[in-house]
C-alpha cells in the first residue's frame, strides 16, 4: 500500500463506515424533530385535518437521518414544515407532499 502524503501521523479524519445495513425501520430527517422543555423528543401528524403531537423513542441516528422506534406508524403524515407554530390539535391544511 502506498502511503499518502496528505494524511501524516497525528493528524484526523471524519468518515462514515458502512457496516450494517438495518431495514424495515422508519426514519425521519433530524430537522423535522422537535423537544420539548425536558429535552422529549416529538413531532406532529396529520390525523384528520388535525396536527396530533407524539412523542418519541428515537434509535440509532444515521447522518441527518433519525430512527423513530416508537410514536410513528409507516404511512403517517408527519408535518416537516410550519410545525414550530404548532400545538397539539390545531387545524391543518395539507399542501403538497414528499
Amino acid at each position: 500500500m502506498e502511503a499518502n502524503e496528505n494524511l501524516r501521523d497525528g493528524r484526523f479524519i471524519h468518515a462514515w463506515i458502512h457496516a450494517n445495513t438495518i431495514s424495515d425501520v422508519i426514519t425521519l430527517p433530524l430537522t423535522t424533530i422537535s423537544f420539548n422543555h425536558e429535552d422529549v423528543p416529538f413531532v406532529f401528524v396529520v390525523n384528520n385535518n388535525l396536527a396530533e403531537q407524539r412523542w418519541l423513542t428515537l434509535g440509532h441516528e444515521i447522518m441527518d437521518q433519525v430512527e423513530v422506534v416508537h410514536g410513528v406508524s409507516a404511512g403517517e403524515w408527519v408535518i416537516i414544515r410550519g410545525y414550530e407554530q404548532l400545538k397539539h390539535n390545531s387545524p391543518v391544511q395539507i399542501i403538497g407532499h414528499l
